[in-house]
């Protein structure tokens, strides 16, 4: 018998619900293994420790009780009172839309200038956007970002600041 099947059996061993054959193959290794014997007597003591607590008086709940836990509902509200919510919600949706959307909704985006596409500025806003396709990693993008600059300041002779 190994250790862990040993330490499956110990309580089994102390209660002696084993058969003779396995109390005798545990007794056997509890003699030549120290740690399981340590898990034993720690076993012991647990059970004196809950043996010396007070009993406690459990109570069990009859039908009744039971079923009167569990079918009581808590008051509807009266239905009057969500007509004020919803009007509320609707007048924020409504704000929210014309705060976003507003009276710009029909205008269609400005092209940008070919010189002002061609610059760095572009490349830049465009690394930026890029950051979900560098492995969902924001800083990644950041990091290609920052590295593109270098080598673009360097390539112009701006310097690096």
């Amino acid at each position: 018998m190994n250790c862990t099947e040993t330490r499956e059996r110990i309580v089994a061993y102390r209660s002696g619900w084993l058969s003779p054959d396995e109390q005798a193959a545990l007794a056997g290794h509890l003699d030549r293994c120290a740690t399981c014997r340590r898990q034993l007597d720690a076993d012991a003591r647990l059970c004196e420790a809950l043996a010396s607590l007070p009993a406690t008086e459990v109570r069990v709940p009859g039908w009744e009780q039971v079923r009167a836990a569990h079918t009581a509902q808590p008051p509807a509200l009266p239905r009057w009172l969500l007509v004020p919510a919803f009007g509320a919600a609707s007048a924020a949706a409504a704000l929210l839309w014309l705060v976003v959307v507003g009276p710009h909704a029909s205008r269609t985006p400005e092209p940008v200038p070919q010189a002002e596409a061609s610059s760095g500025i572009a490349r830049q806003a465009h690394m930026m956007m890029a950051a979900s396709d560098l492995g969902g990693d924001p800083n990644r993008a950041i990091v290609a970002w920052y590295a593109g600059l270098q080598s673009e300041r360097s390539a112009t002779g701006t310097g690096t600041h």
